[in-house]
């Protein structure tokens, strides 16, 4: 049975799946099972892993859904591993990332999951060496959720490692969200401490057509739809909704002032004020 159960989603990404996956076998940490579920590709991505002929990688084809959660939640099925973790096929492993969390996280059963720093890189290379360097010396799990949900540390997918015990405790992810991890991950956060790799062990790639990255509005809609399911389930005070959705609303109406369409924009300040109001 394989310690490490990674998880990586993939629609028409041959090219940069294969890159992905080198970074994957070059791990020092070599305990793991891959499993490689497809979003309905178009390409040649079969192909390619069958050539590549992997005894790791177990590979699922399933017709396009183009929903993140409902994807994770598939793959989390065909998982057998004590941990999960998530790649996205496009992002890159340094050698020792996996052999550093899971020495963090096996120091305490109590840990939900560790996650590491990144940097942030294109074609043209590196945008941020060290994405949370400005919090290394404040932070504490204790207001993880806090600095999250603000938008102050957001937690790529591709940098975490998950007990899989206690994850399984809080449930699925949220299939009405189209990415969910960010509120997966929260949920955990409100029952069980975390901890942070203060250190760049992945890199995440940045263009375009990122599977888990959206464009800035969409990203502010979707915090919009997290909150919504947290006021749903009570999980979060009724005061800290209003000030995160004013938080938000502002994020929104400042992004559409920008782009010049003035009634949005308008419409998002008016639930802004009110937001505000309500807190």
């Amino acid at each position: 049975m394989p310690t490490v159960s990674i998880i990586i989603l993939t629609y028409n990404r041959e090219e940069l799946l294969l890159e992905t996956l080198q970074s994957v076998f070059a791990q020092s940490y070599t305990d793991f099972e891959i499993i490689i579920l497809d979003d309905g590709s178009t390409d040649q991505t079969r192909q390619r892993l069958e050539e590549l002929d992997h005894a790791s990688i177990q590979y699922h084809y399933t017709p396009h859904l183009g929903n993140l959660s409902q994807l994770r939640n598939l793959a989390w099925t065909f998982a057998k591993g004590e941990f999960i973790a998530f790649l996205d096929a496009d992002d890159i492993w340094l050698p020792r990332k996996l052999e550093k969390q899971i020495e963090v996280i096996k120091t305490d059963e109590n840990l939900a999951f560790v996650y590491t720093d990144a940097e942030e890189f294109n074609a043209k290379g590196i945008l941020r060496p060290r994405i949370y360097a400005p919090y290394e010396e404040e932070w504490t799990a204790a207001d993880q959720f806090e600095r999250t949900l603000s938008g102050q540390m957001p937690i790529y997918a591709s940098t975490v490692l998950i007990r899989r015990s206690l994850a399984e405790k809080v449930g699925e992810f949220e299939e009405a969200l189209i990415l969910g991890d960010t509120h997966y991950l929260l949920r955990l956060t409100q029952q069980y401490p975390c901890q942070v790799i203060f250190e760049p062990l992945v890199r995440i790639r940045k263009h375009e057509q990122n599977i888990s990255v959206y464009k800035e509005r969409e990203a502010y809609i979707e915090m919009l739809s997290l909150l919504a399911v947290f006021q749903e389930d009570q999980s979060v005070t009724r005061s800290d909704i209003h000030k995160y959705k004013a938080f938000y609303y502002r994020q929104l109406a400042q992004f559409d002032r920008r782009a010049g369409n003035w009634l949005s924009a308008l419409t998002a300040y008016g639930r802004t004020f009110l937001h505000r109001l309500l807190m």
